[in-house]
């Protein structure tokens, strides 16, 4: 009952019930040309609401089917219509041979010939009516439609709208839309050698003895029209003669059917009829008014188009209410129900239909990855509760295939081929129990394979780094190459990969992406390999904490200055944020006063600094006097702007305070406005002799020294085995020495 009137336009809902299906059968409209004419100029009809009446609206909505044309259908419902002056009264009973009820057009407004209220359009698929009503009582109509056969075509419980004592404004009636038909065939089968006990007596007609019964079949997803079933192996009959009677929904479609949508409710009966009855006078297969399901079977082929598997037999309020149809849902689901009563046997009414029996209750609480090509193919993890082995699922209408064994929370499936767009997650359990996720998984177009981006473009030696590649046509299934290295990636969607970077030398190396269909893309030095530091080297003298992966040189030839005394063995090199850690394995005799001197390049490539060390001639301290060398770099490209070392295992260990060494040991800046006098500048060099180990620290901001070096930078590192003054080499350096002797290095 509707309590408060907000405004002169009451907008109802649908609640409540409507007549029996299959009393409205066969029942006689007339001539829908004669009632058109009822319409016509020269009738005296008015469109115009009479004062202190209310106006009903509704509307037919078959935009996405477009099956209907004028006329063919018709607003039936608790009322009786006159169509003079387009008002109706109440009637308890509206069967189609009460009414008279009105027909629907879509050919525009009364104002311009039509039969529709103003607004309307013609030619819209859309069948508009308005009726006017006086209500001296707060009064409650029920009503539904029928087609031009007089077969009930509502959708659910019966529409229903109040209008209150006195109201003239307009209310609109909760419309019809007919929904786009699906893709899913369905068959039901009954086996007449397994029929209820009430109807043991019923055998199919037999020509000879010209005794029995007919069978015939009727449905909502055929608009309650009978159909003869024949025992004889056609029309989606698997065998002729066995006794069991099949209907084939695609063929036996009638000019307003089609087939099946995923979550239509499709209600049916079967009907016996002897020769003399006609269908809507035999027997439907019911007991106790409600519908049996004794030697009754359904198949639908959804999710995996001719491939047919038994569905779950329901029992469902027909739309008025009063008793119980045989019920499949395709796709899963609950029988509607507003109410407790509206429920089969000791079922009670919940908030998204009945609760059946011990049916499962799944949840869906994840669908990853969620996107995927059009051409399937795409392994999808769906996580939630509930689920049992067995479990079917299906995206949009099309069944995946259930790729591994099945827990309660997870099940890995395989996507089925699918058109582009955005479709629905089910997963039903073998119990019938269903759930499903709206717009969880988003087909894609087919795009070409291609990585456009490498995010970030470098990380550490030691892998680990998380990078994302950013492209297009990447599909489910993806292999990554670092180099000739493969890793598996964590997440992949058609335009990003997420992935961890594999331990690898330093270096720069093109990155490729393979699809299982074998097409691949190559982004050339796309990641560079660097000697980022995932954890501080300790400035001890020890080596110890060295990871092999900060190798960058070693030398195979043996020293000519004495092993074990004079010696070059192996180059090590890590930064962080704040530092560049060098490291060398080998070891100078304080005792000749002999040198292990190191030369930087900040800006390799560039051709500025020093490559050939005589034109430095700083002789006034013991590194300076090693550093101005002999030595020549011939790596083209190669200028050294900062130089390092230790005399005869000297250490620095302060760093900072030159009052407390650094003479021997550290740091110096070659300014080549000044080659004469090199710069002492701040940083940690220690050596220890009995472990053959030399380390060295600088900060990156002291060593780029205010220069505006870009970030990342360029470095090189070269270093040489001299005596102090610098003028006689041993035969080993680092890189080795065979030509090209500089190692250079990204540093960020």
């Amino acid at each position: 009952m509707l309590r408060s009137i907000l405004s002169a336009h009451v907008i109802l809902a649908l609640v409540g019930c409507a007549p029996k299906q299959g009393e409205t059968l066969d029942a006689d409209i007339g001539d829908t040309k004669a009632l058109e004419g009822d319409f016509s100029s020269s009738q005296d009809v008015t469109y115009t609401k009479p004062e202190g009446y209310a106006a009903i609206r509704f509307k037919v909505d078959d935009t996405a089917s477009k099956t209907y044309k004028d006329g063919q259908m018709k607003w039936t419902g608790s009322f009786s219509w006159n169509r003079l002056d387009n008002t109706i009264v109440y009637a308890s009973s509206w069967l189609p041979t009460d009414g008279p009820f009105p027909p629907l057009y879509d050919d525009g407004p009364w104002t311009s010939g039509g039969h529709e209220p103003e607004g309307a359009i013609a030619g819209d698929h859309i069948f508009e009516k308005e009726v006017f009503f006086k209500a001296d009582k707060d009064t409650t109509f029920e009503y539904g439609v029928l087609n031009e056969y007089d077969r009930w075509i509502w959708i659910g419980p019966n529409g229903q709208f109040t209008v209150p004592a006195g109201y003239d404004g307009t209310i609109e009636a909760k419309p019809l839309i007919i929904p786009a038909f699906g893709k899913t065939d369905m068959k039901v089968m009954i086996d007449m050698n397994q029929l209820h006990p009430d109807f043991s007596t019923v055998k199919p007609y037999d020509p000879e003895t010209e005794s029995g019964y007919y069978v015939f079949f009727k449905s909502s997803a055929n608009s309650w029209t009978p159909v003869q079933l024949l025992d004889d192996g056609e029309k989606g009959d698997e065998k002729a003669g066995d006794g069991i009677f099949t209907y084939q929904q695609s063929q036996n479609l009638g000019p307003h059917d089609g087939l099946l949508y995923q979550g239509q409710h499709v209600q049916f009966v079967f009907v016996f009829a002897t020769p003399d009855q006609s269908p809507d006078e035999g027997m439907e297969y019911k007991s106790g008014g409600n519908c049996v399901t004794d030697g009754v079977r359904a198949q639908t082929d959804f999710g995996a188009p001719g491939v047919f598997h038994d569905e779950p037999l329901l029992m469902e309020r027909d739309s008025r209410g009063y008793v119980f149809n045989t019920t499949i849902i395709v796709g899963g689901g609950k029988p509607w129900c507003v109410e407790d009563r509206d429920c089969y046997g000791e079922a009670k009414c919940g908030q998204d239909g009945c609760e059946v029996g011990a049916v499962s209750e799944p949840t869906i609480t994840s669908v990853e990855p969620d996107r995927g090509p059009i051409s399937g193919g795409t392994e999808v993890t769906i996580t939630g509760t509930g689920f049992m082995d067995g479990c079917k699922v299906f995206f949009g209408d099309k069944e995946a295939q259930v790729k591994t064994s099945v827990t309660e929370t997870v099940v890995r499936v395989v996507t089925p081929a699918h058109p582009a767009g955005t479709v629905d997650v089910t997963l039903r359990n073998p119990d019938g129990g269903t759930a499903t996720k709206k717009s969880a998984f988003t087909y894609e177009e087919a795009s070409t394979l291609a990585i456009t981006s490498v995010t970030p473009s470098y990380g550490s030696v030691l892998g680990g780094t998380e990078v994302t590649i950013s492209g297009s046509g990447f599909q489910e299934g993806v292999r990554v190459r670092f180099g000739d290295i493969e890793v598996a990636p964590s997440l992949v969607q058609s335009d990003r990969i997420l992935v961890s970077s594999p331990p690898h030398p330093a270096g720069k190396v093109s990155i490729t992406v393979i699809n299982p269909d074998s097409t691949f893309a190559t982004l050339d030095n796309a990641f560079e390999f660097v000697l980022a530091c995932m954890s501080l080297p300790s400035l001890d003298g020890s080596l110890s904490d060295w990871q092999a992966p900060f190798k960058i040189a070693e030398n195979t030839k043996p020293t000519d200055w004495g092993v074990g005394k004079n010696e070059l063995r192996a180059l090590y090199l890590c930064y962080d944020n704040a530092y560049l850690y060098i490291a060398i394995e080998g070891q100078c005799e304080a005792q000749n006063q002999n040198a292990i001197v190191g030369y930087l390049d900040l800006d390799f490539g560039s051709g500025s600094g020093v490559s050939n060390m005589t034109a430095i001639t700083d002789n006034t301290g013991s590194l300076d006097n090693a550093i101005s060398s002999k030595v020549s770099v011939s790596e083209p490209g190669f200028g050294a702007e900062i130089a390092f070392g230790t005399v005869g295992m000297a250490s620095f260990t302060d760093g900072e305070d030159f009052s407390k060494g650094g003479d021997s040991a550290g740091f110096r800046r070659i300014d080549m406005a000044k080659l004469n006098d090199l710069d002492w500048i701040e940083g940690v060099v220690v050596a220890n002799s009995a472990n053959a180990a030399v380390e060295a620290q600088i900060s990156l901001q002291k060593l780029r020294g205010g220069q505006g070096l870009q970030n990342p930078t360029q470095v090189a590192i070269f270093l040489r085995l001299l005596n102090s003054d610098g003028q006689y080499t041993s035969n080993q350096c680092l890189p080795e020495c065979t030509g090209g002797e500089a190692f250079e290095q990204s540093v960020t």
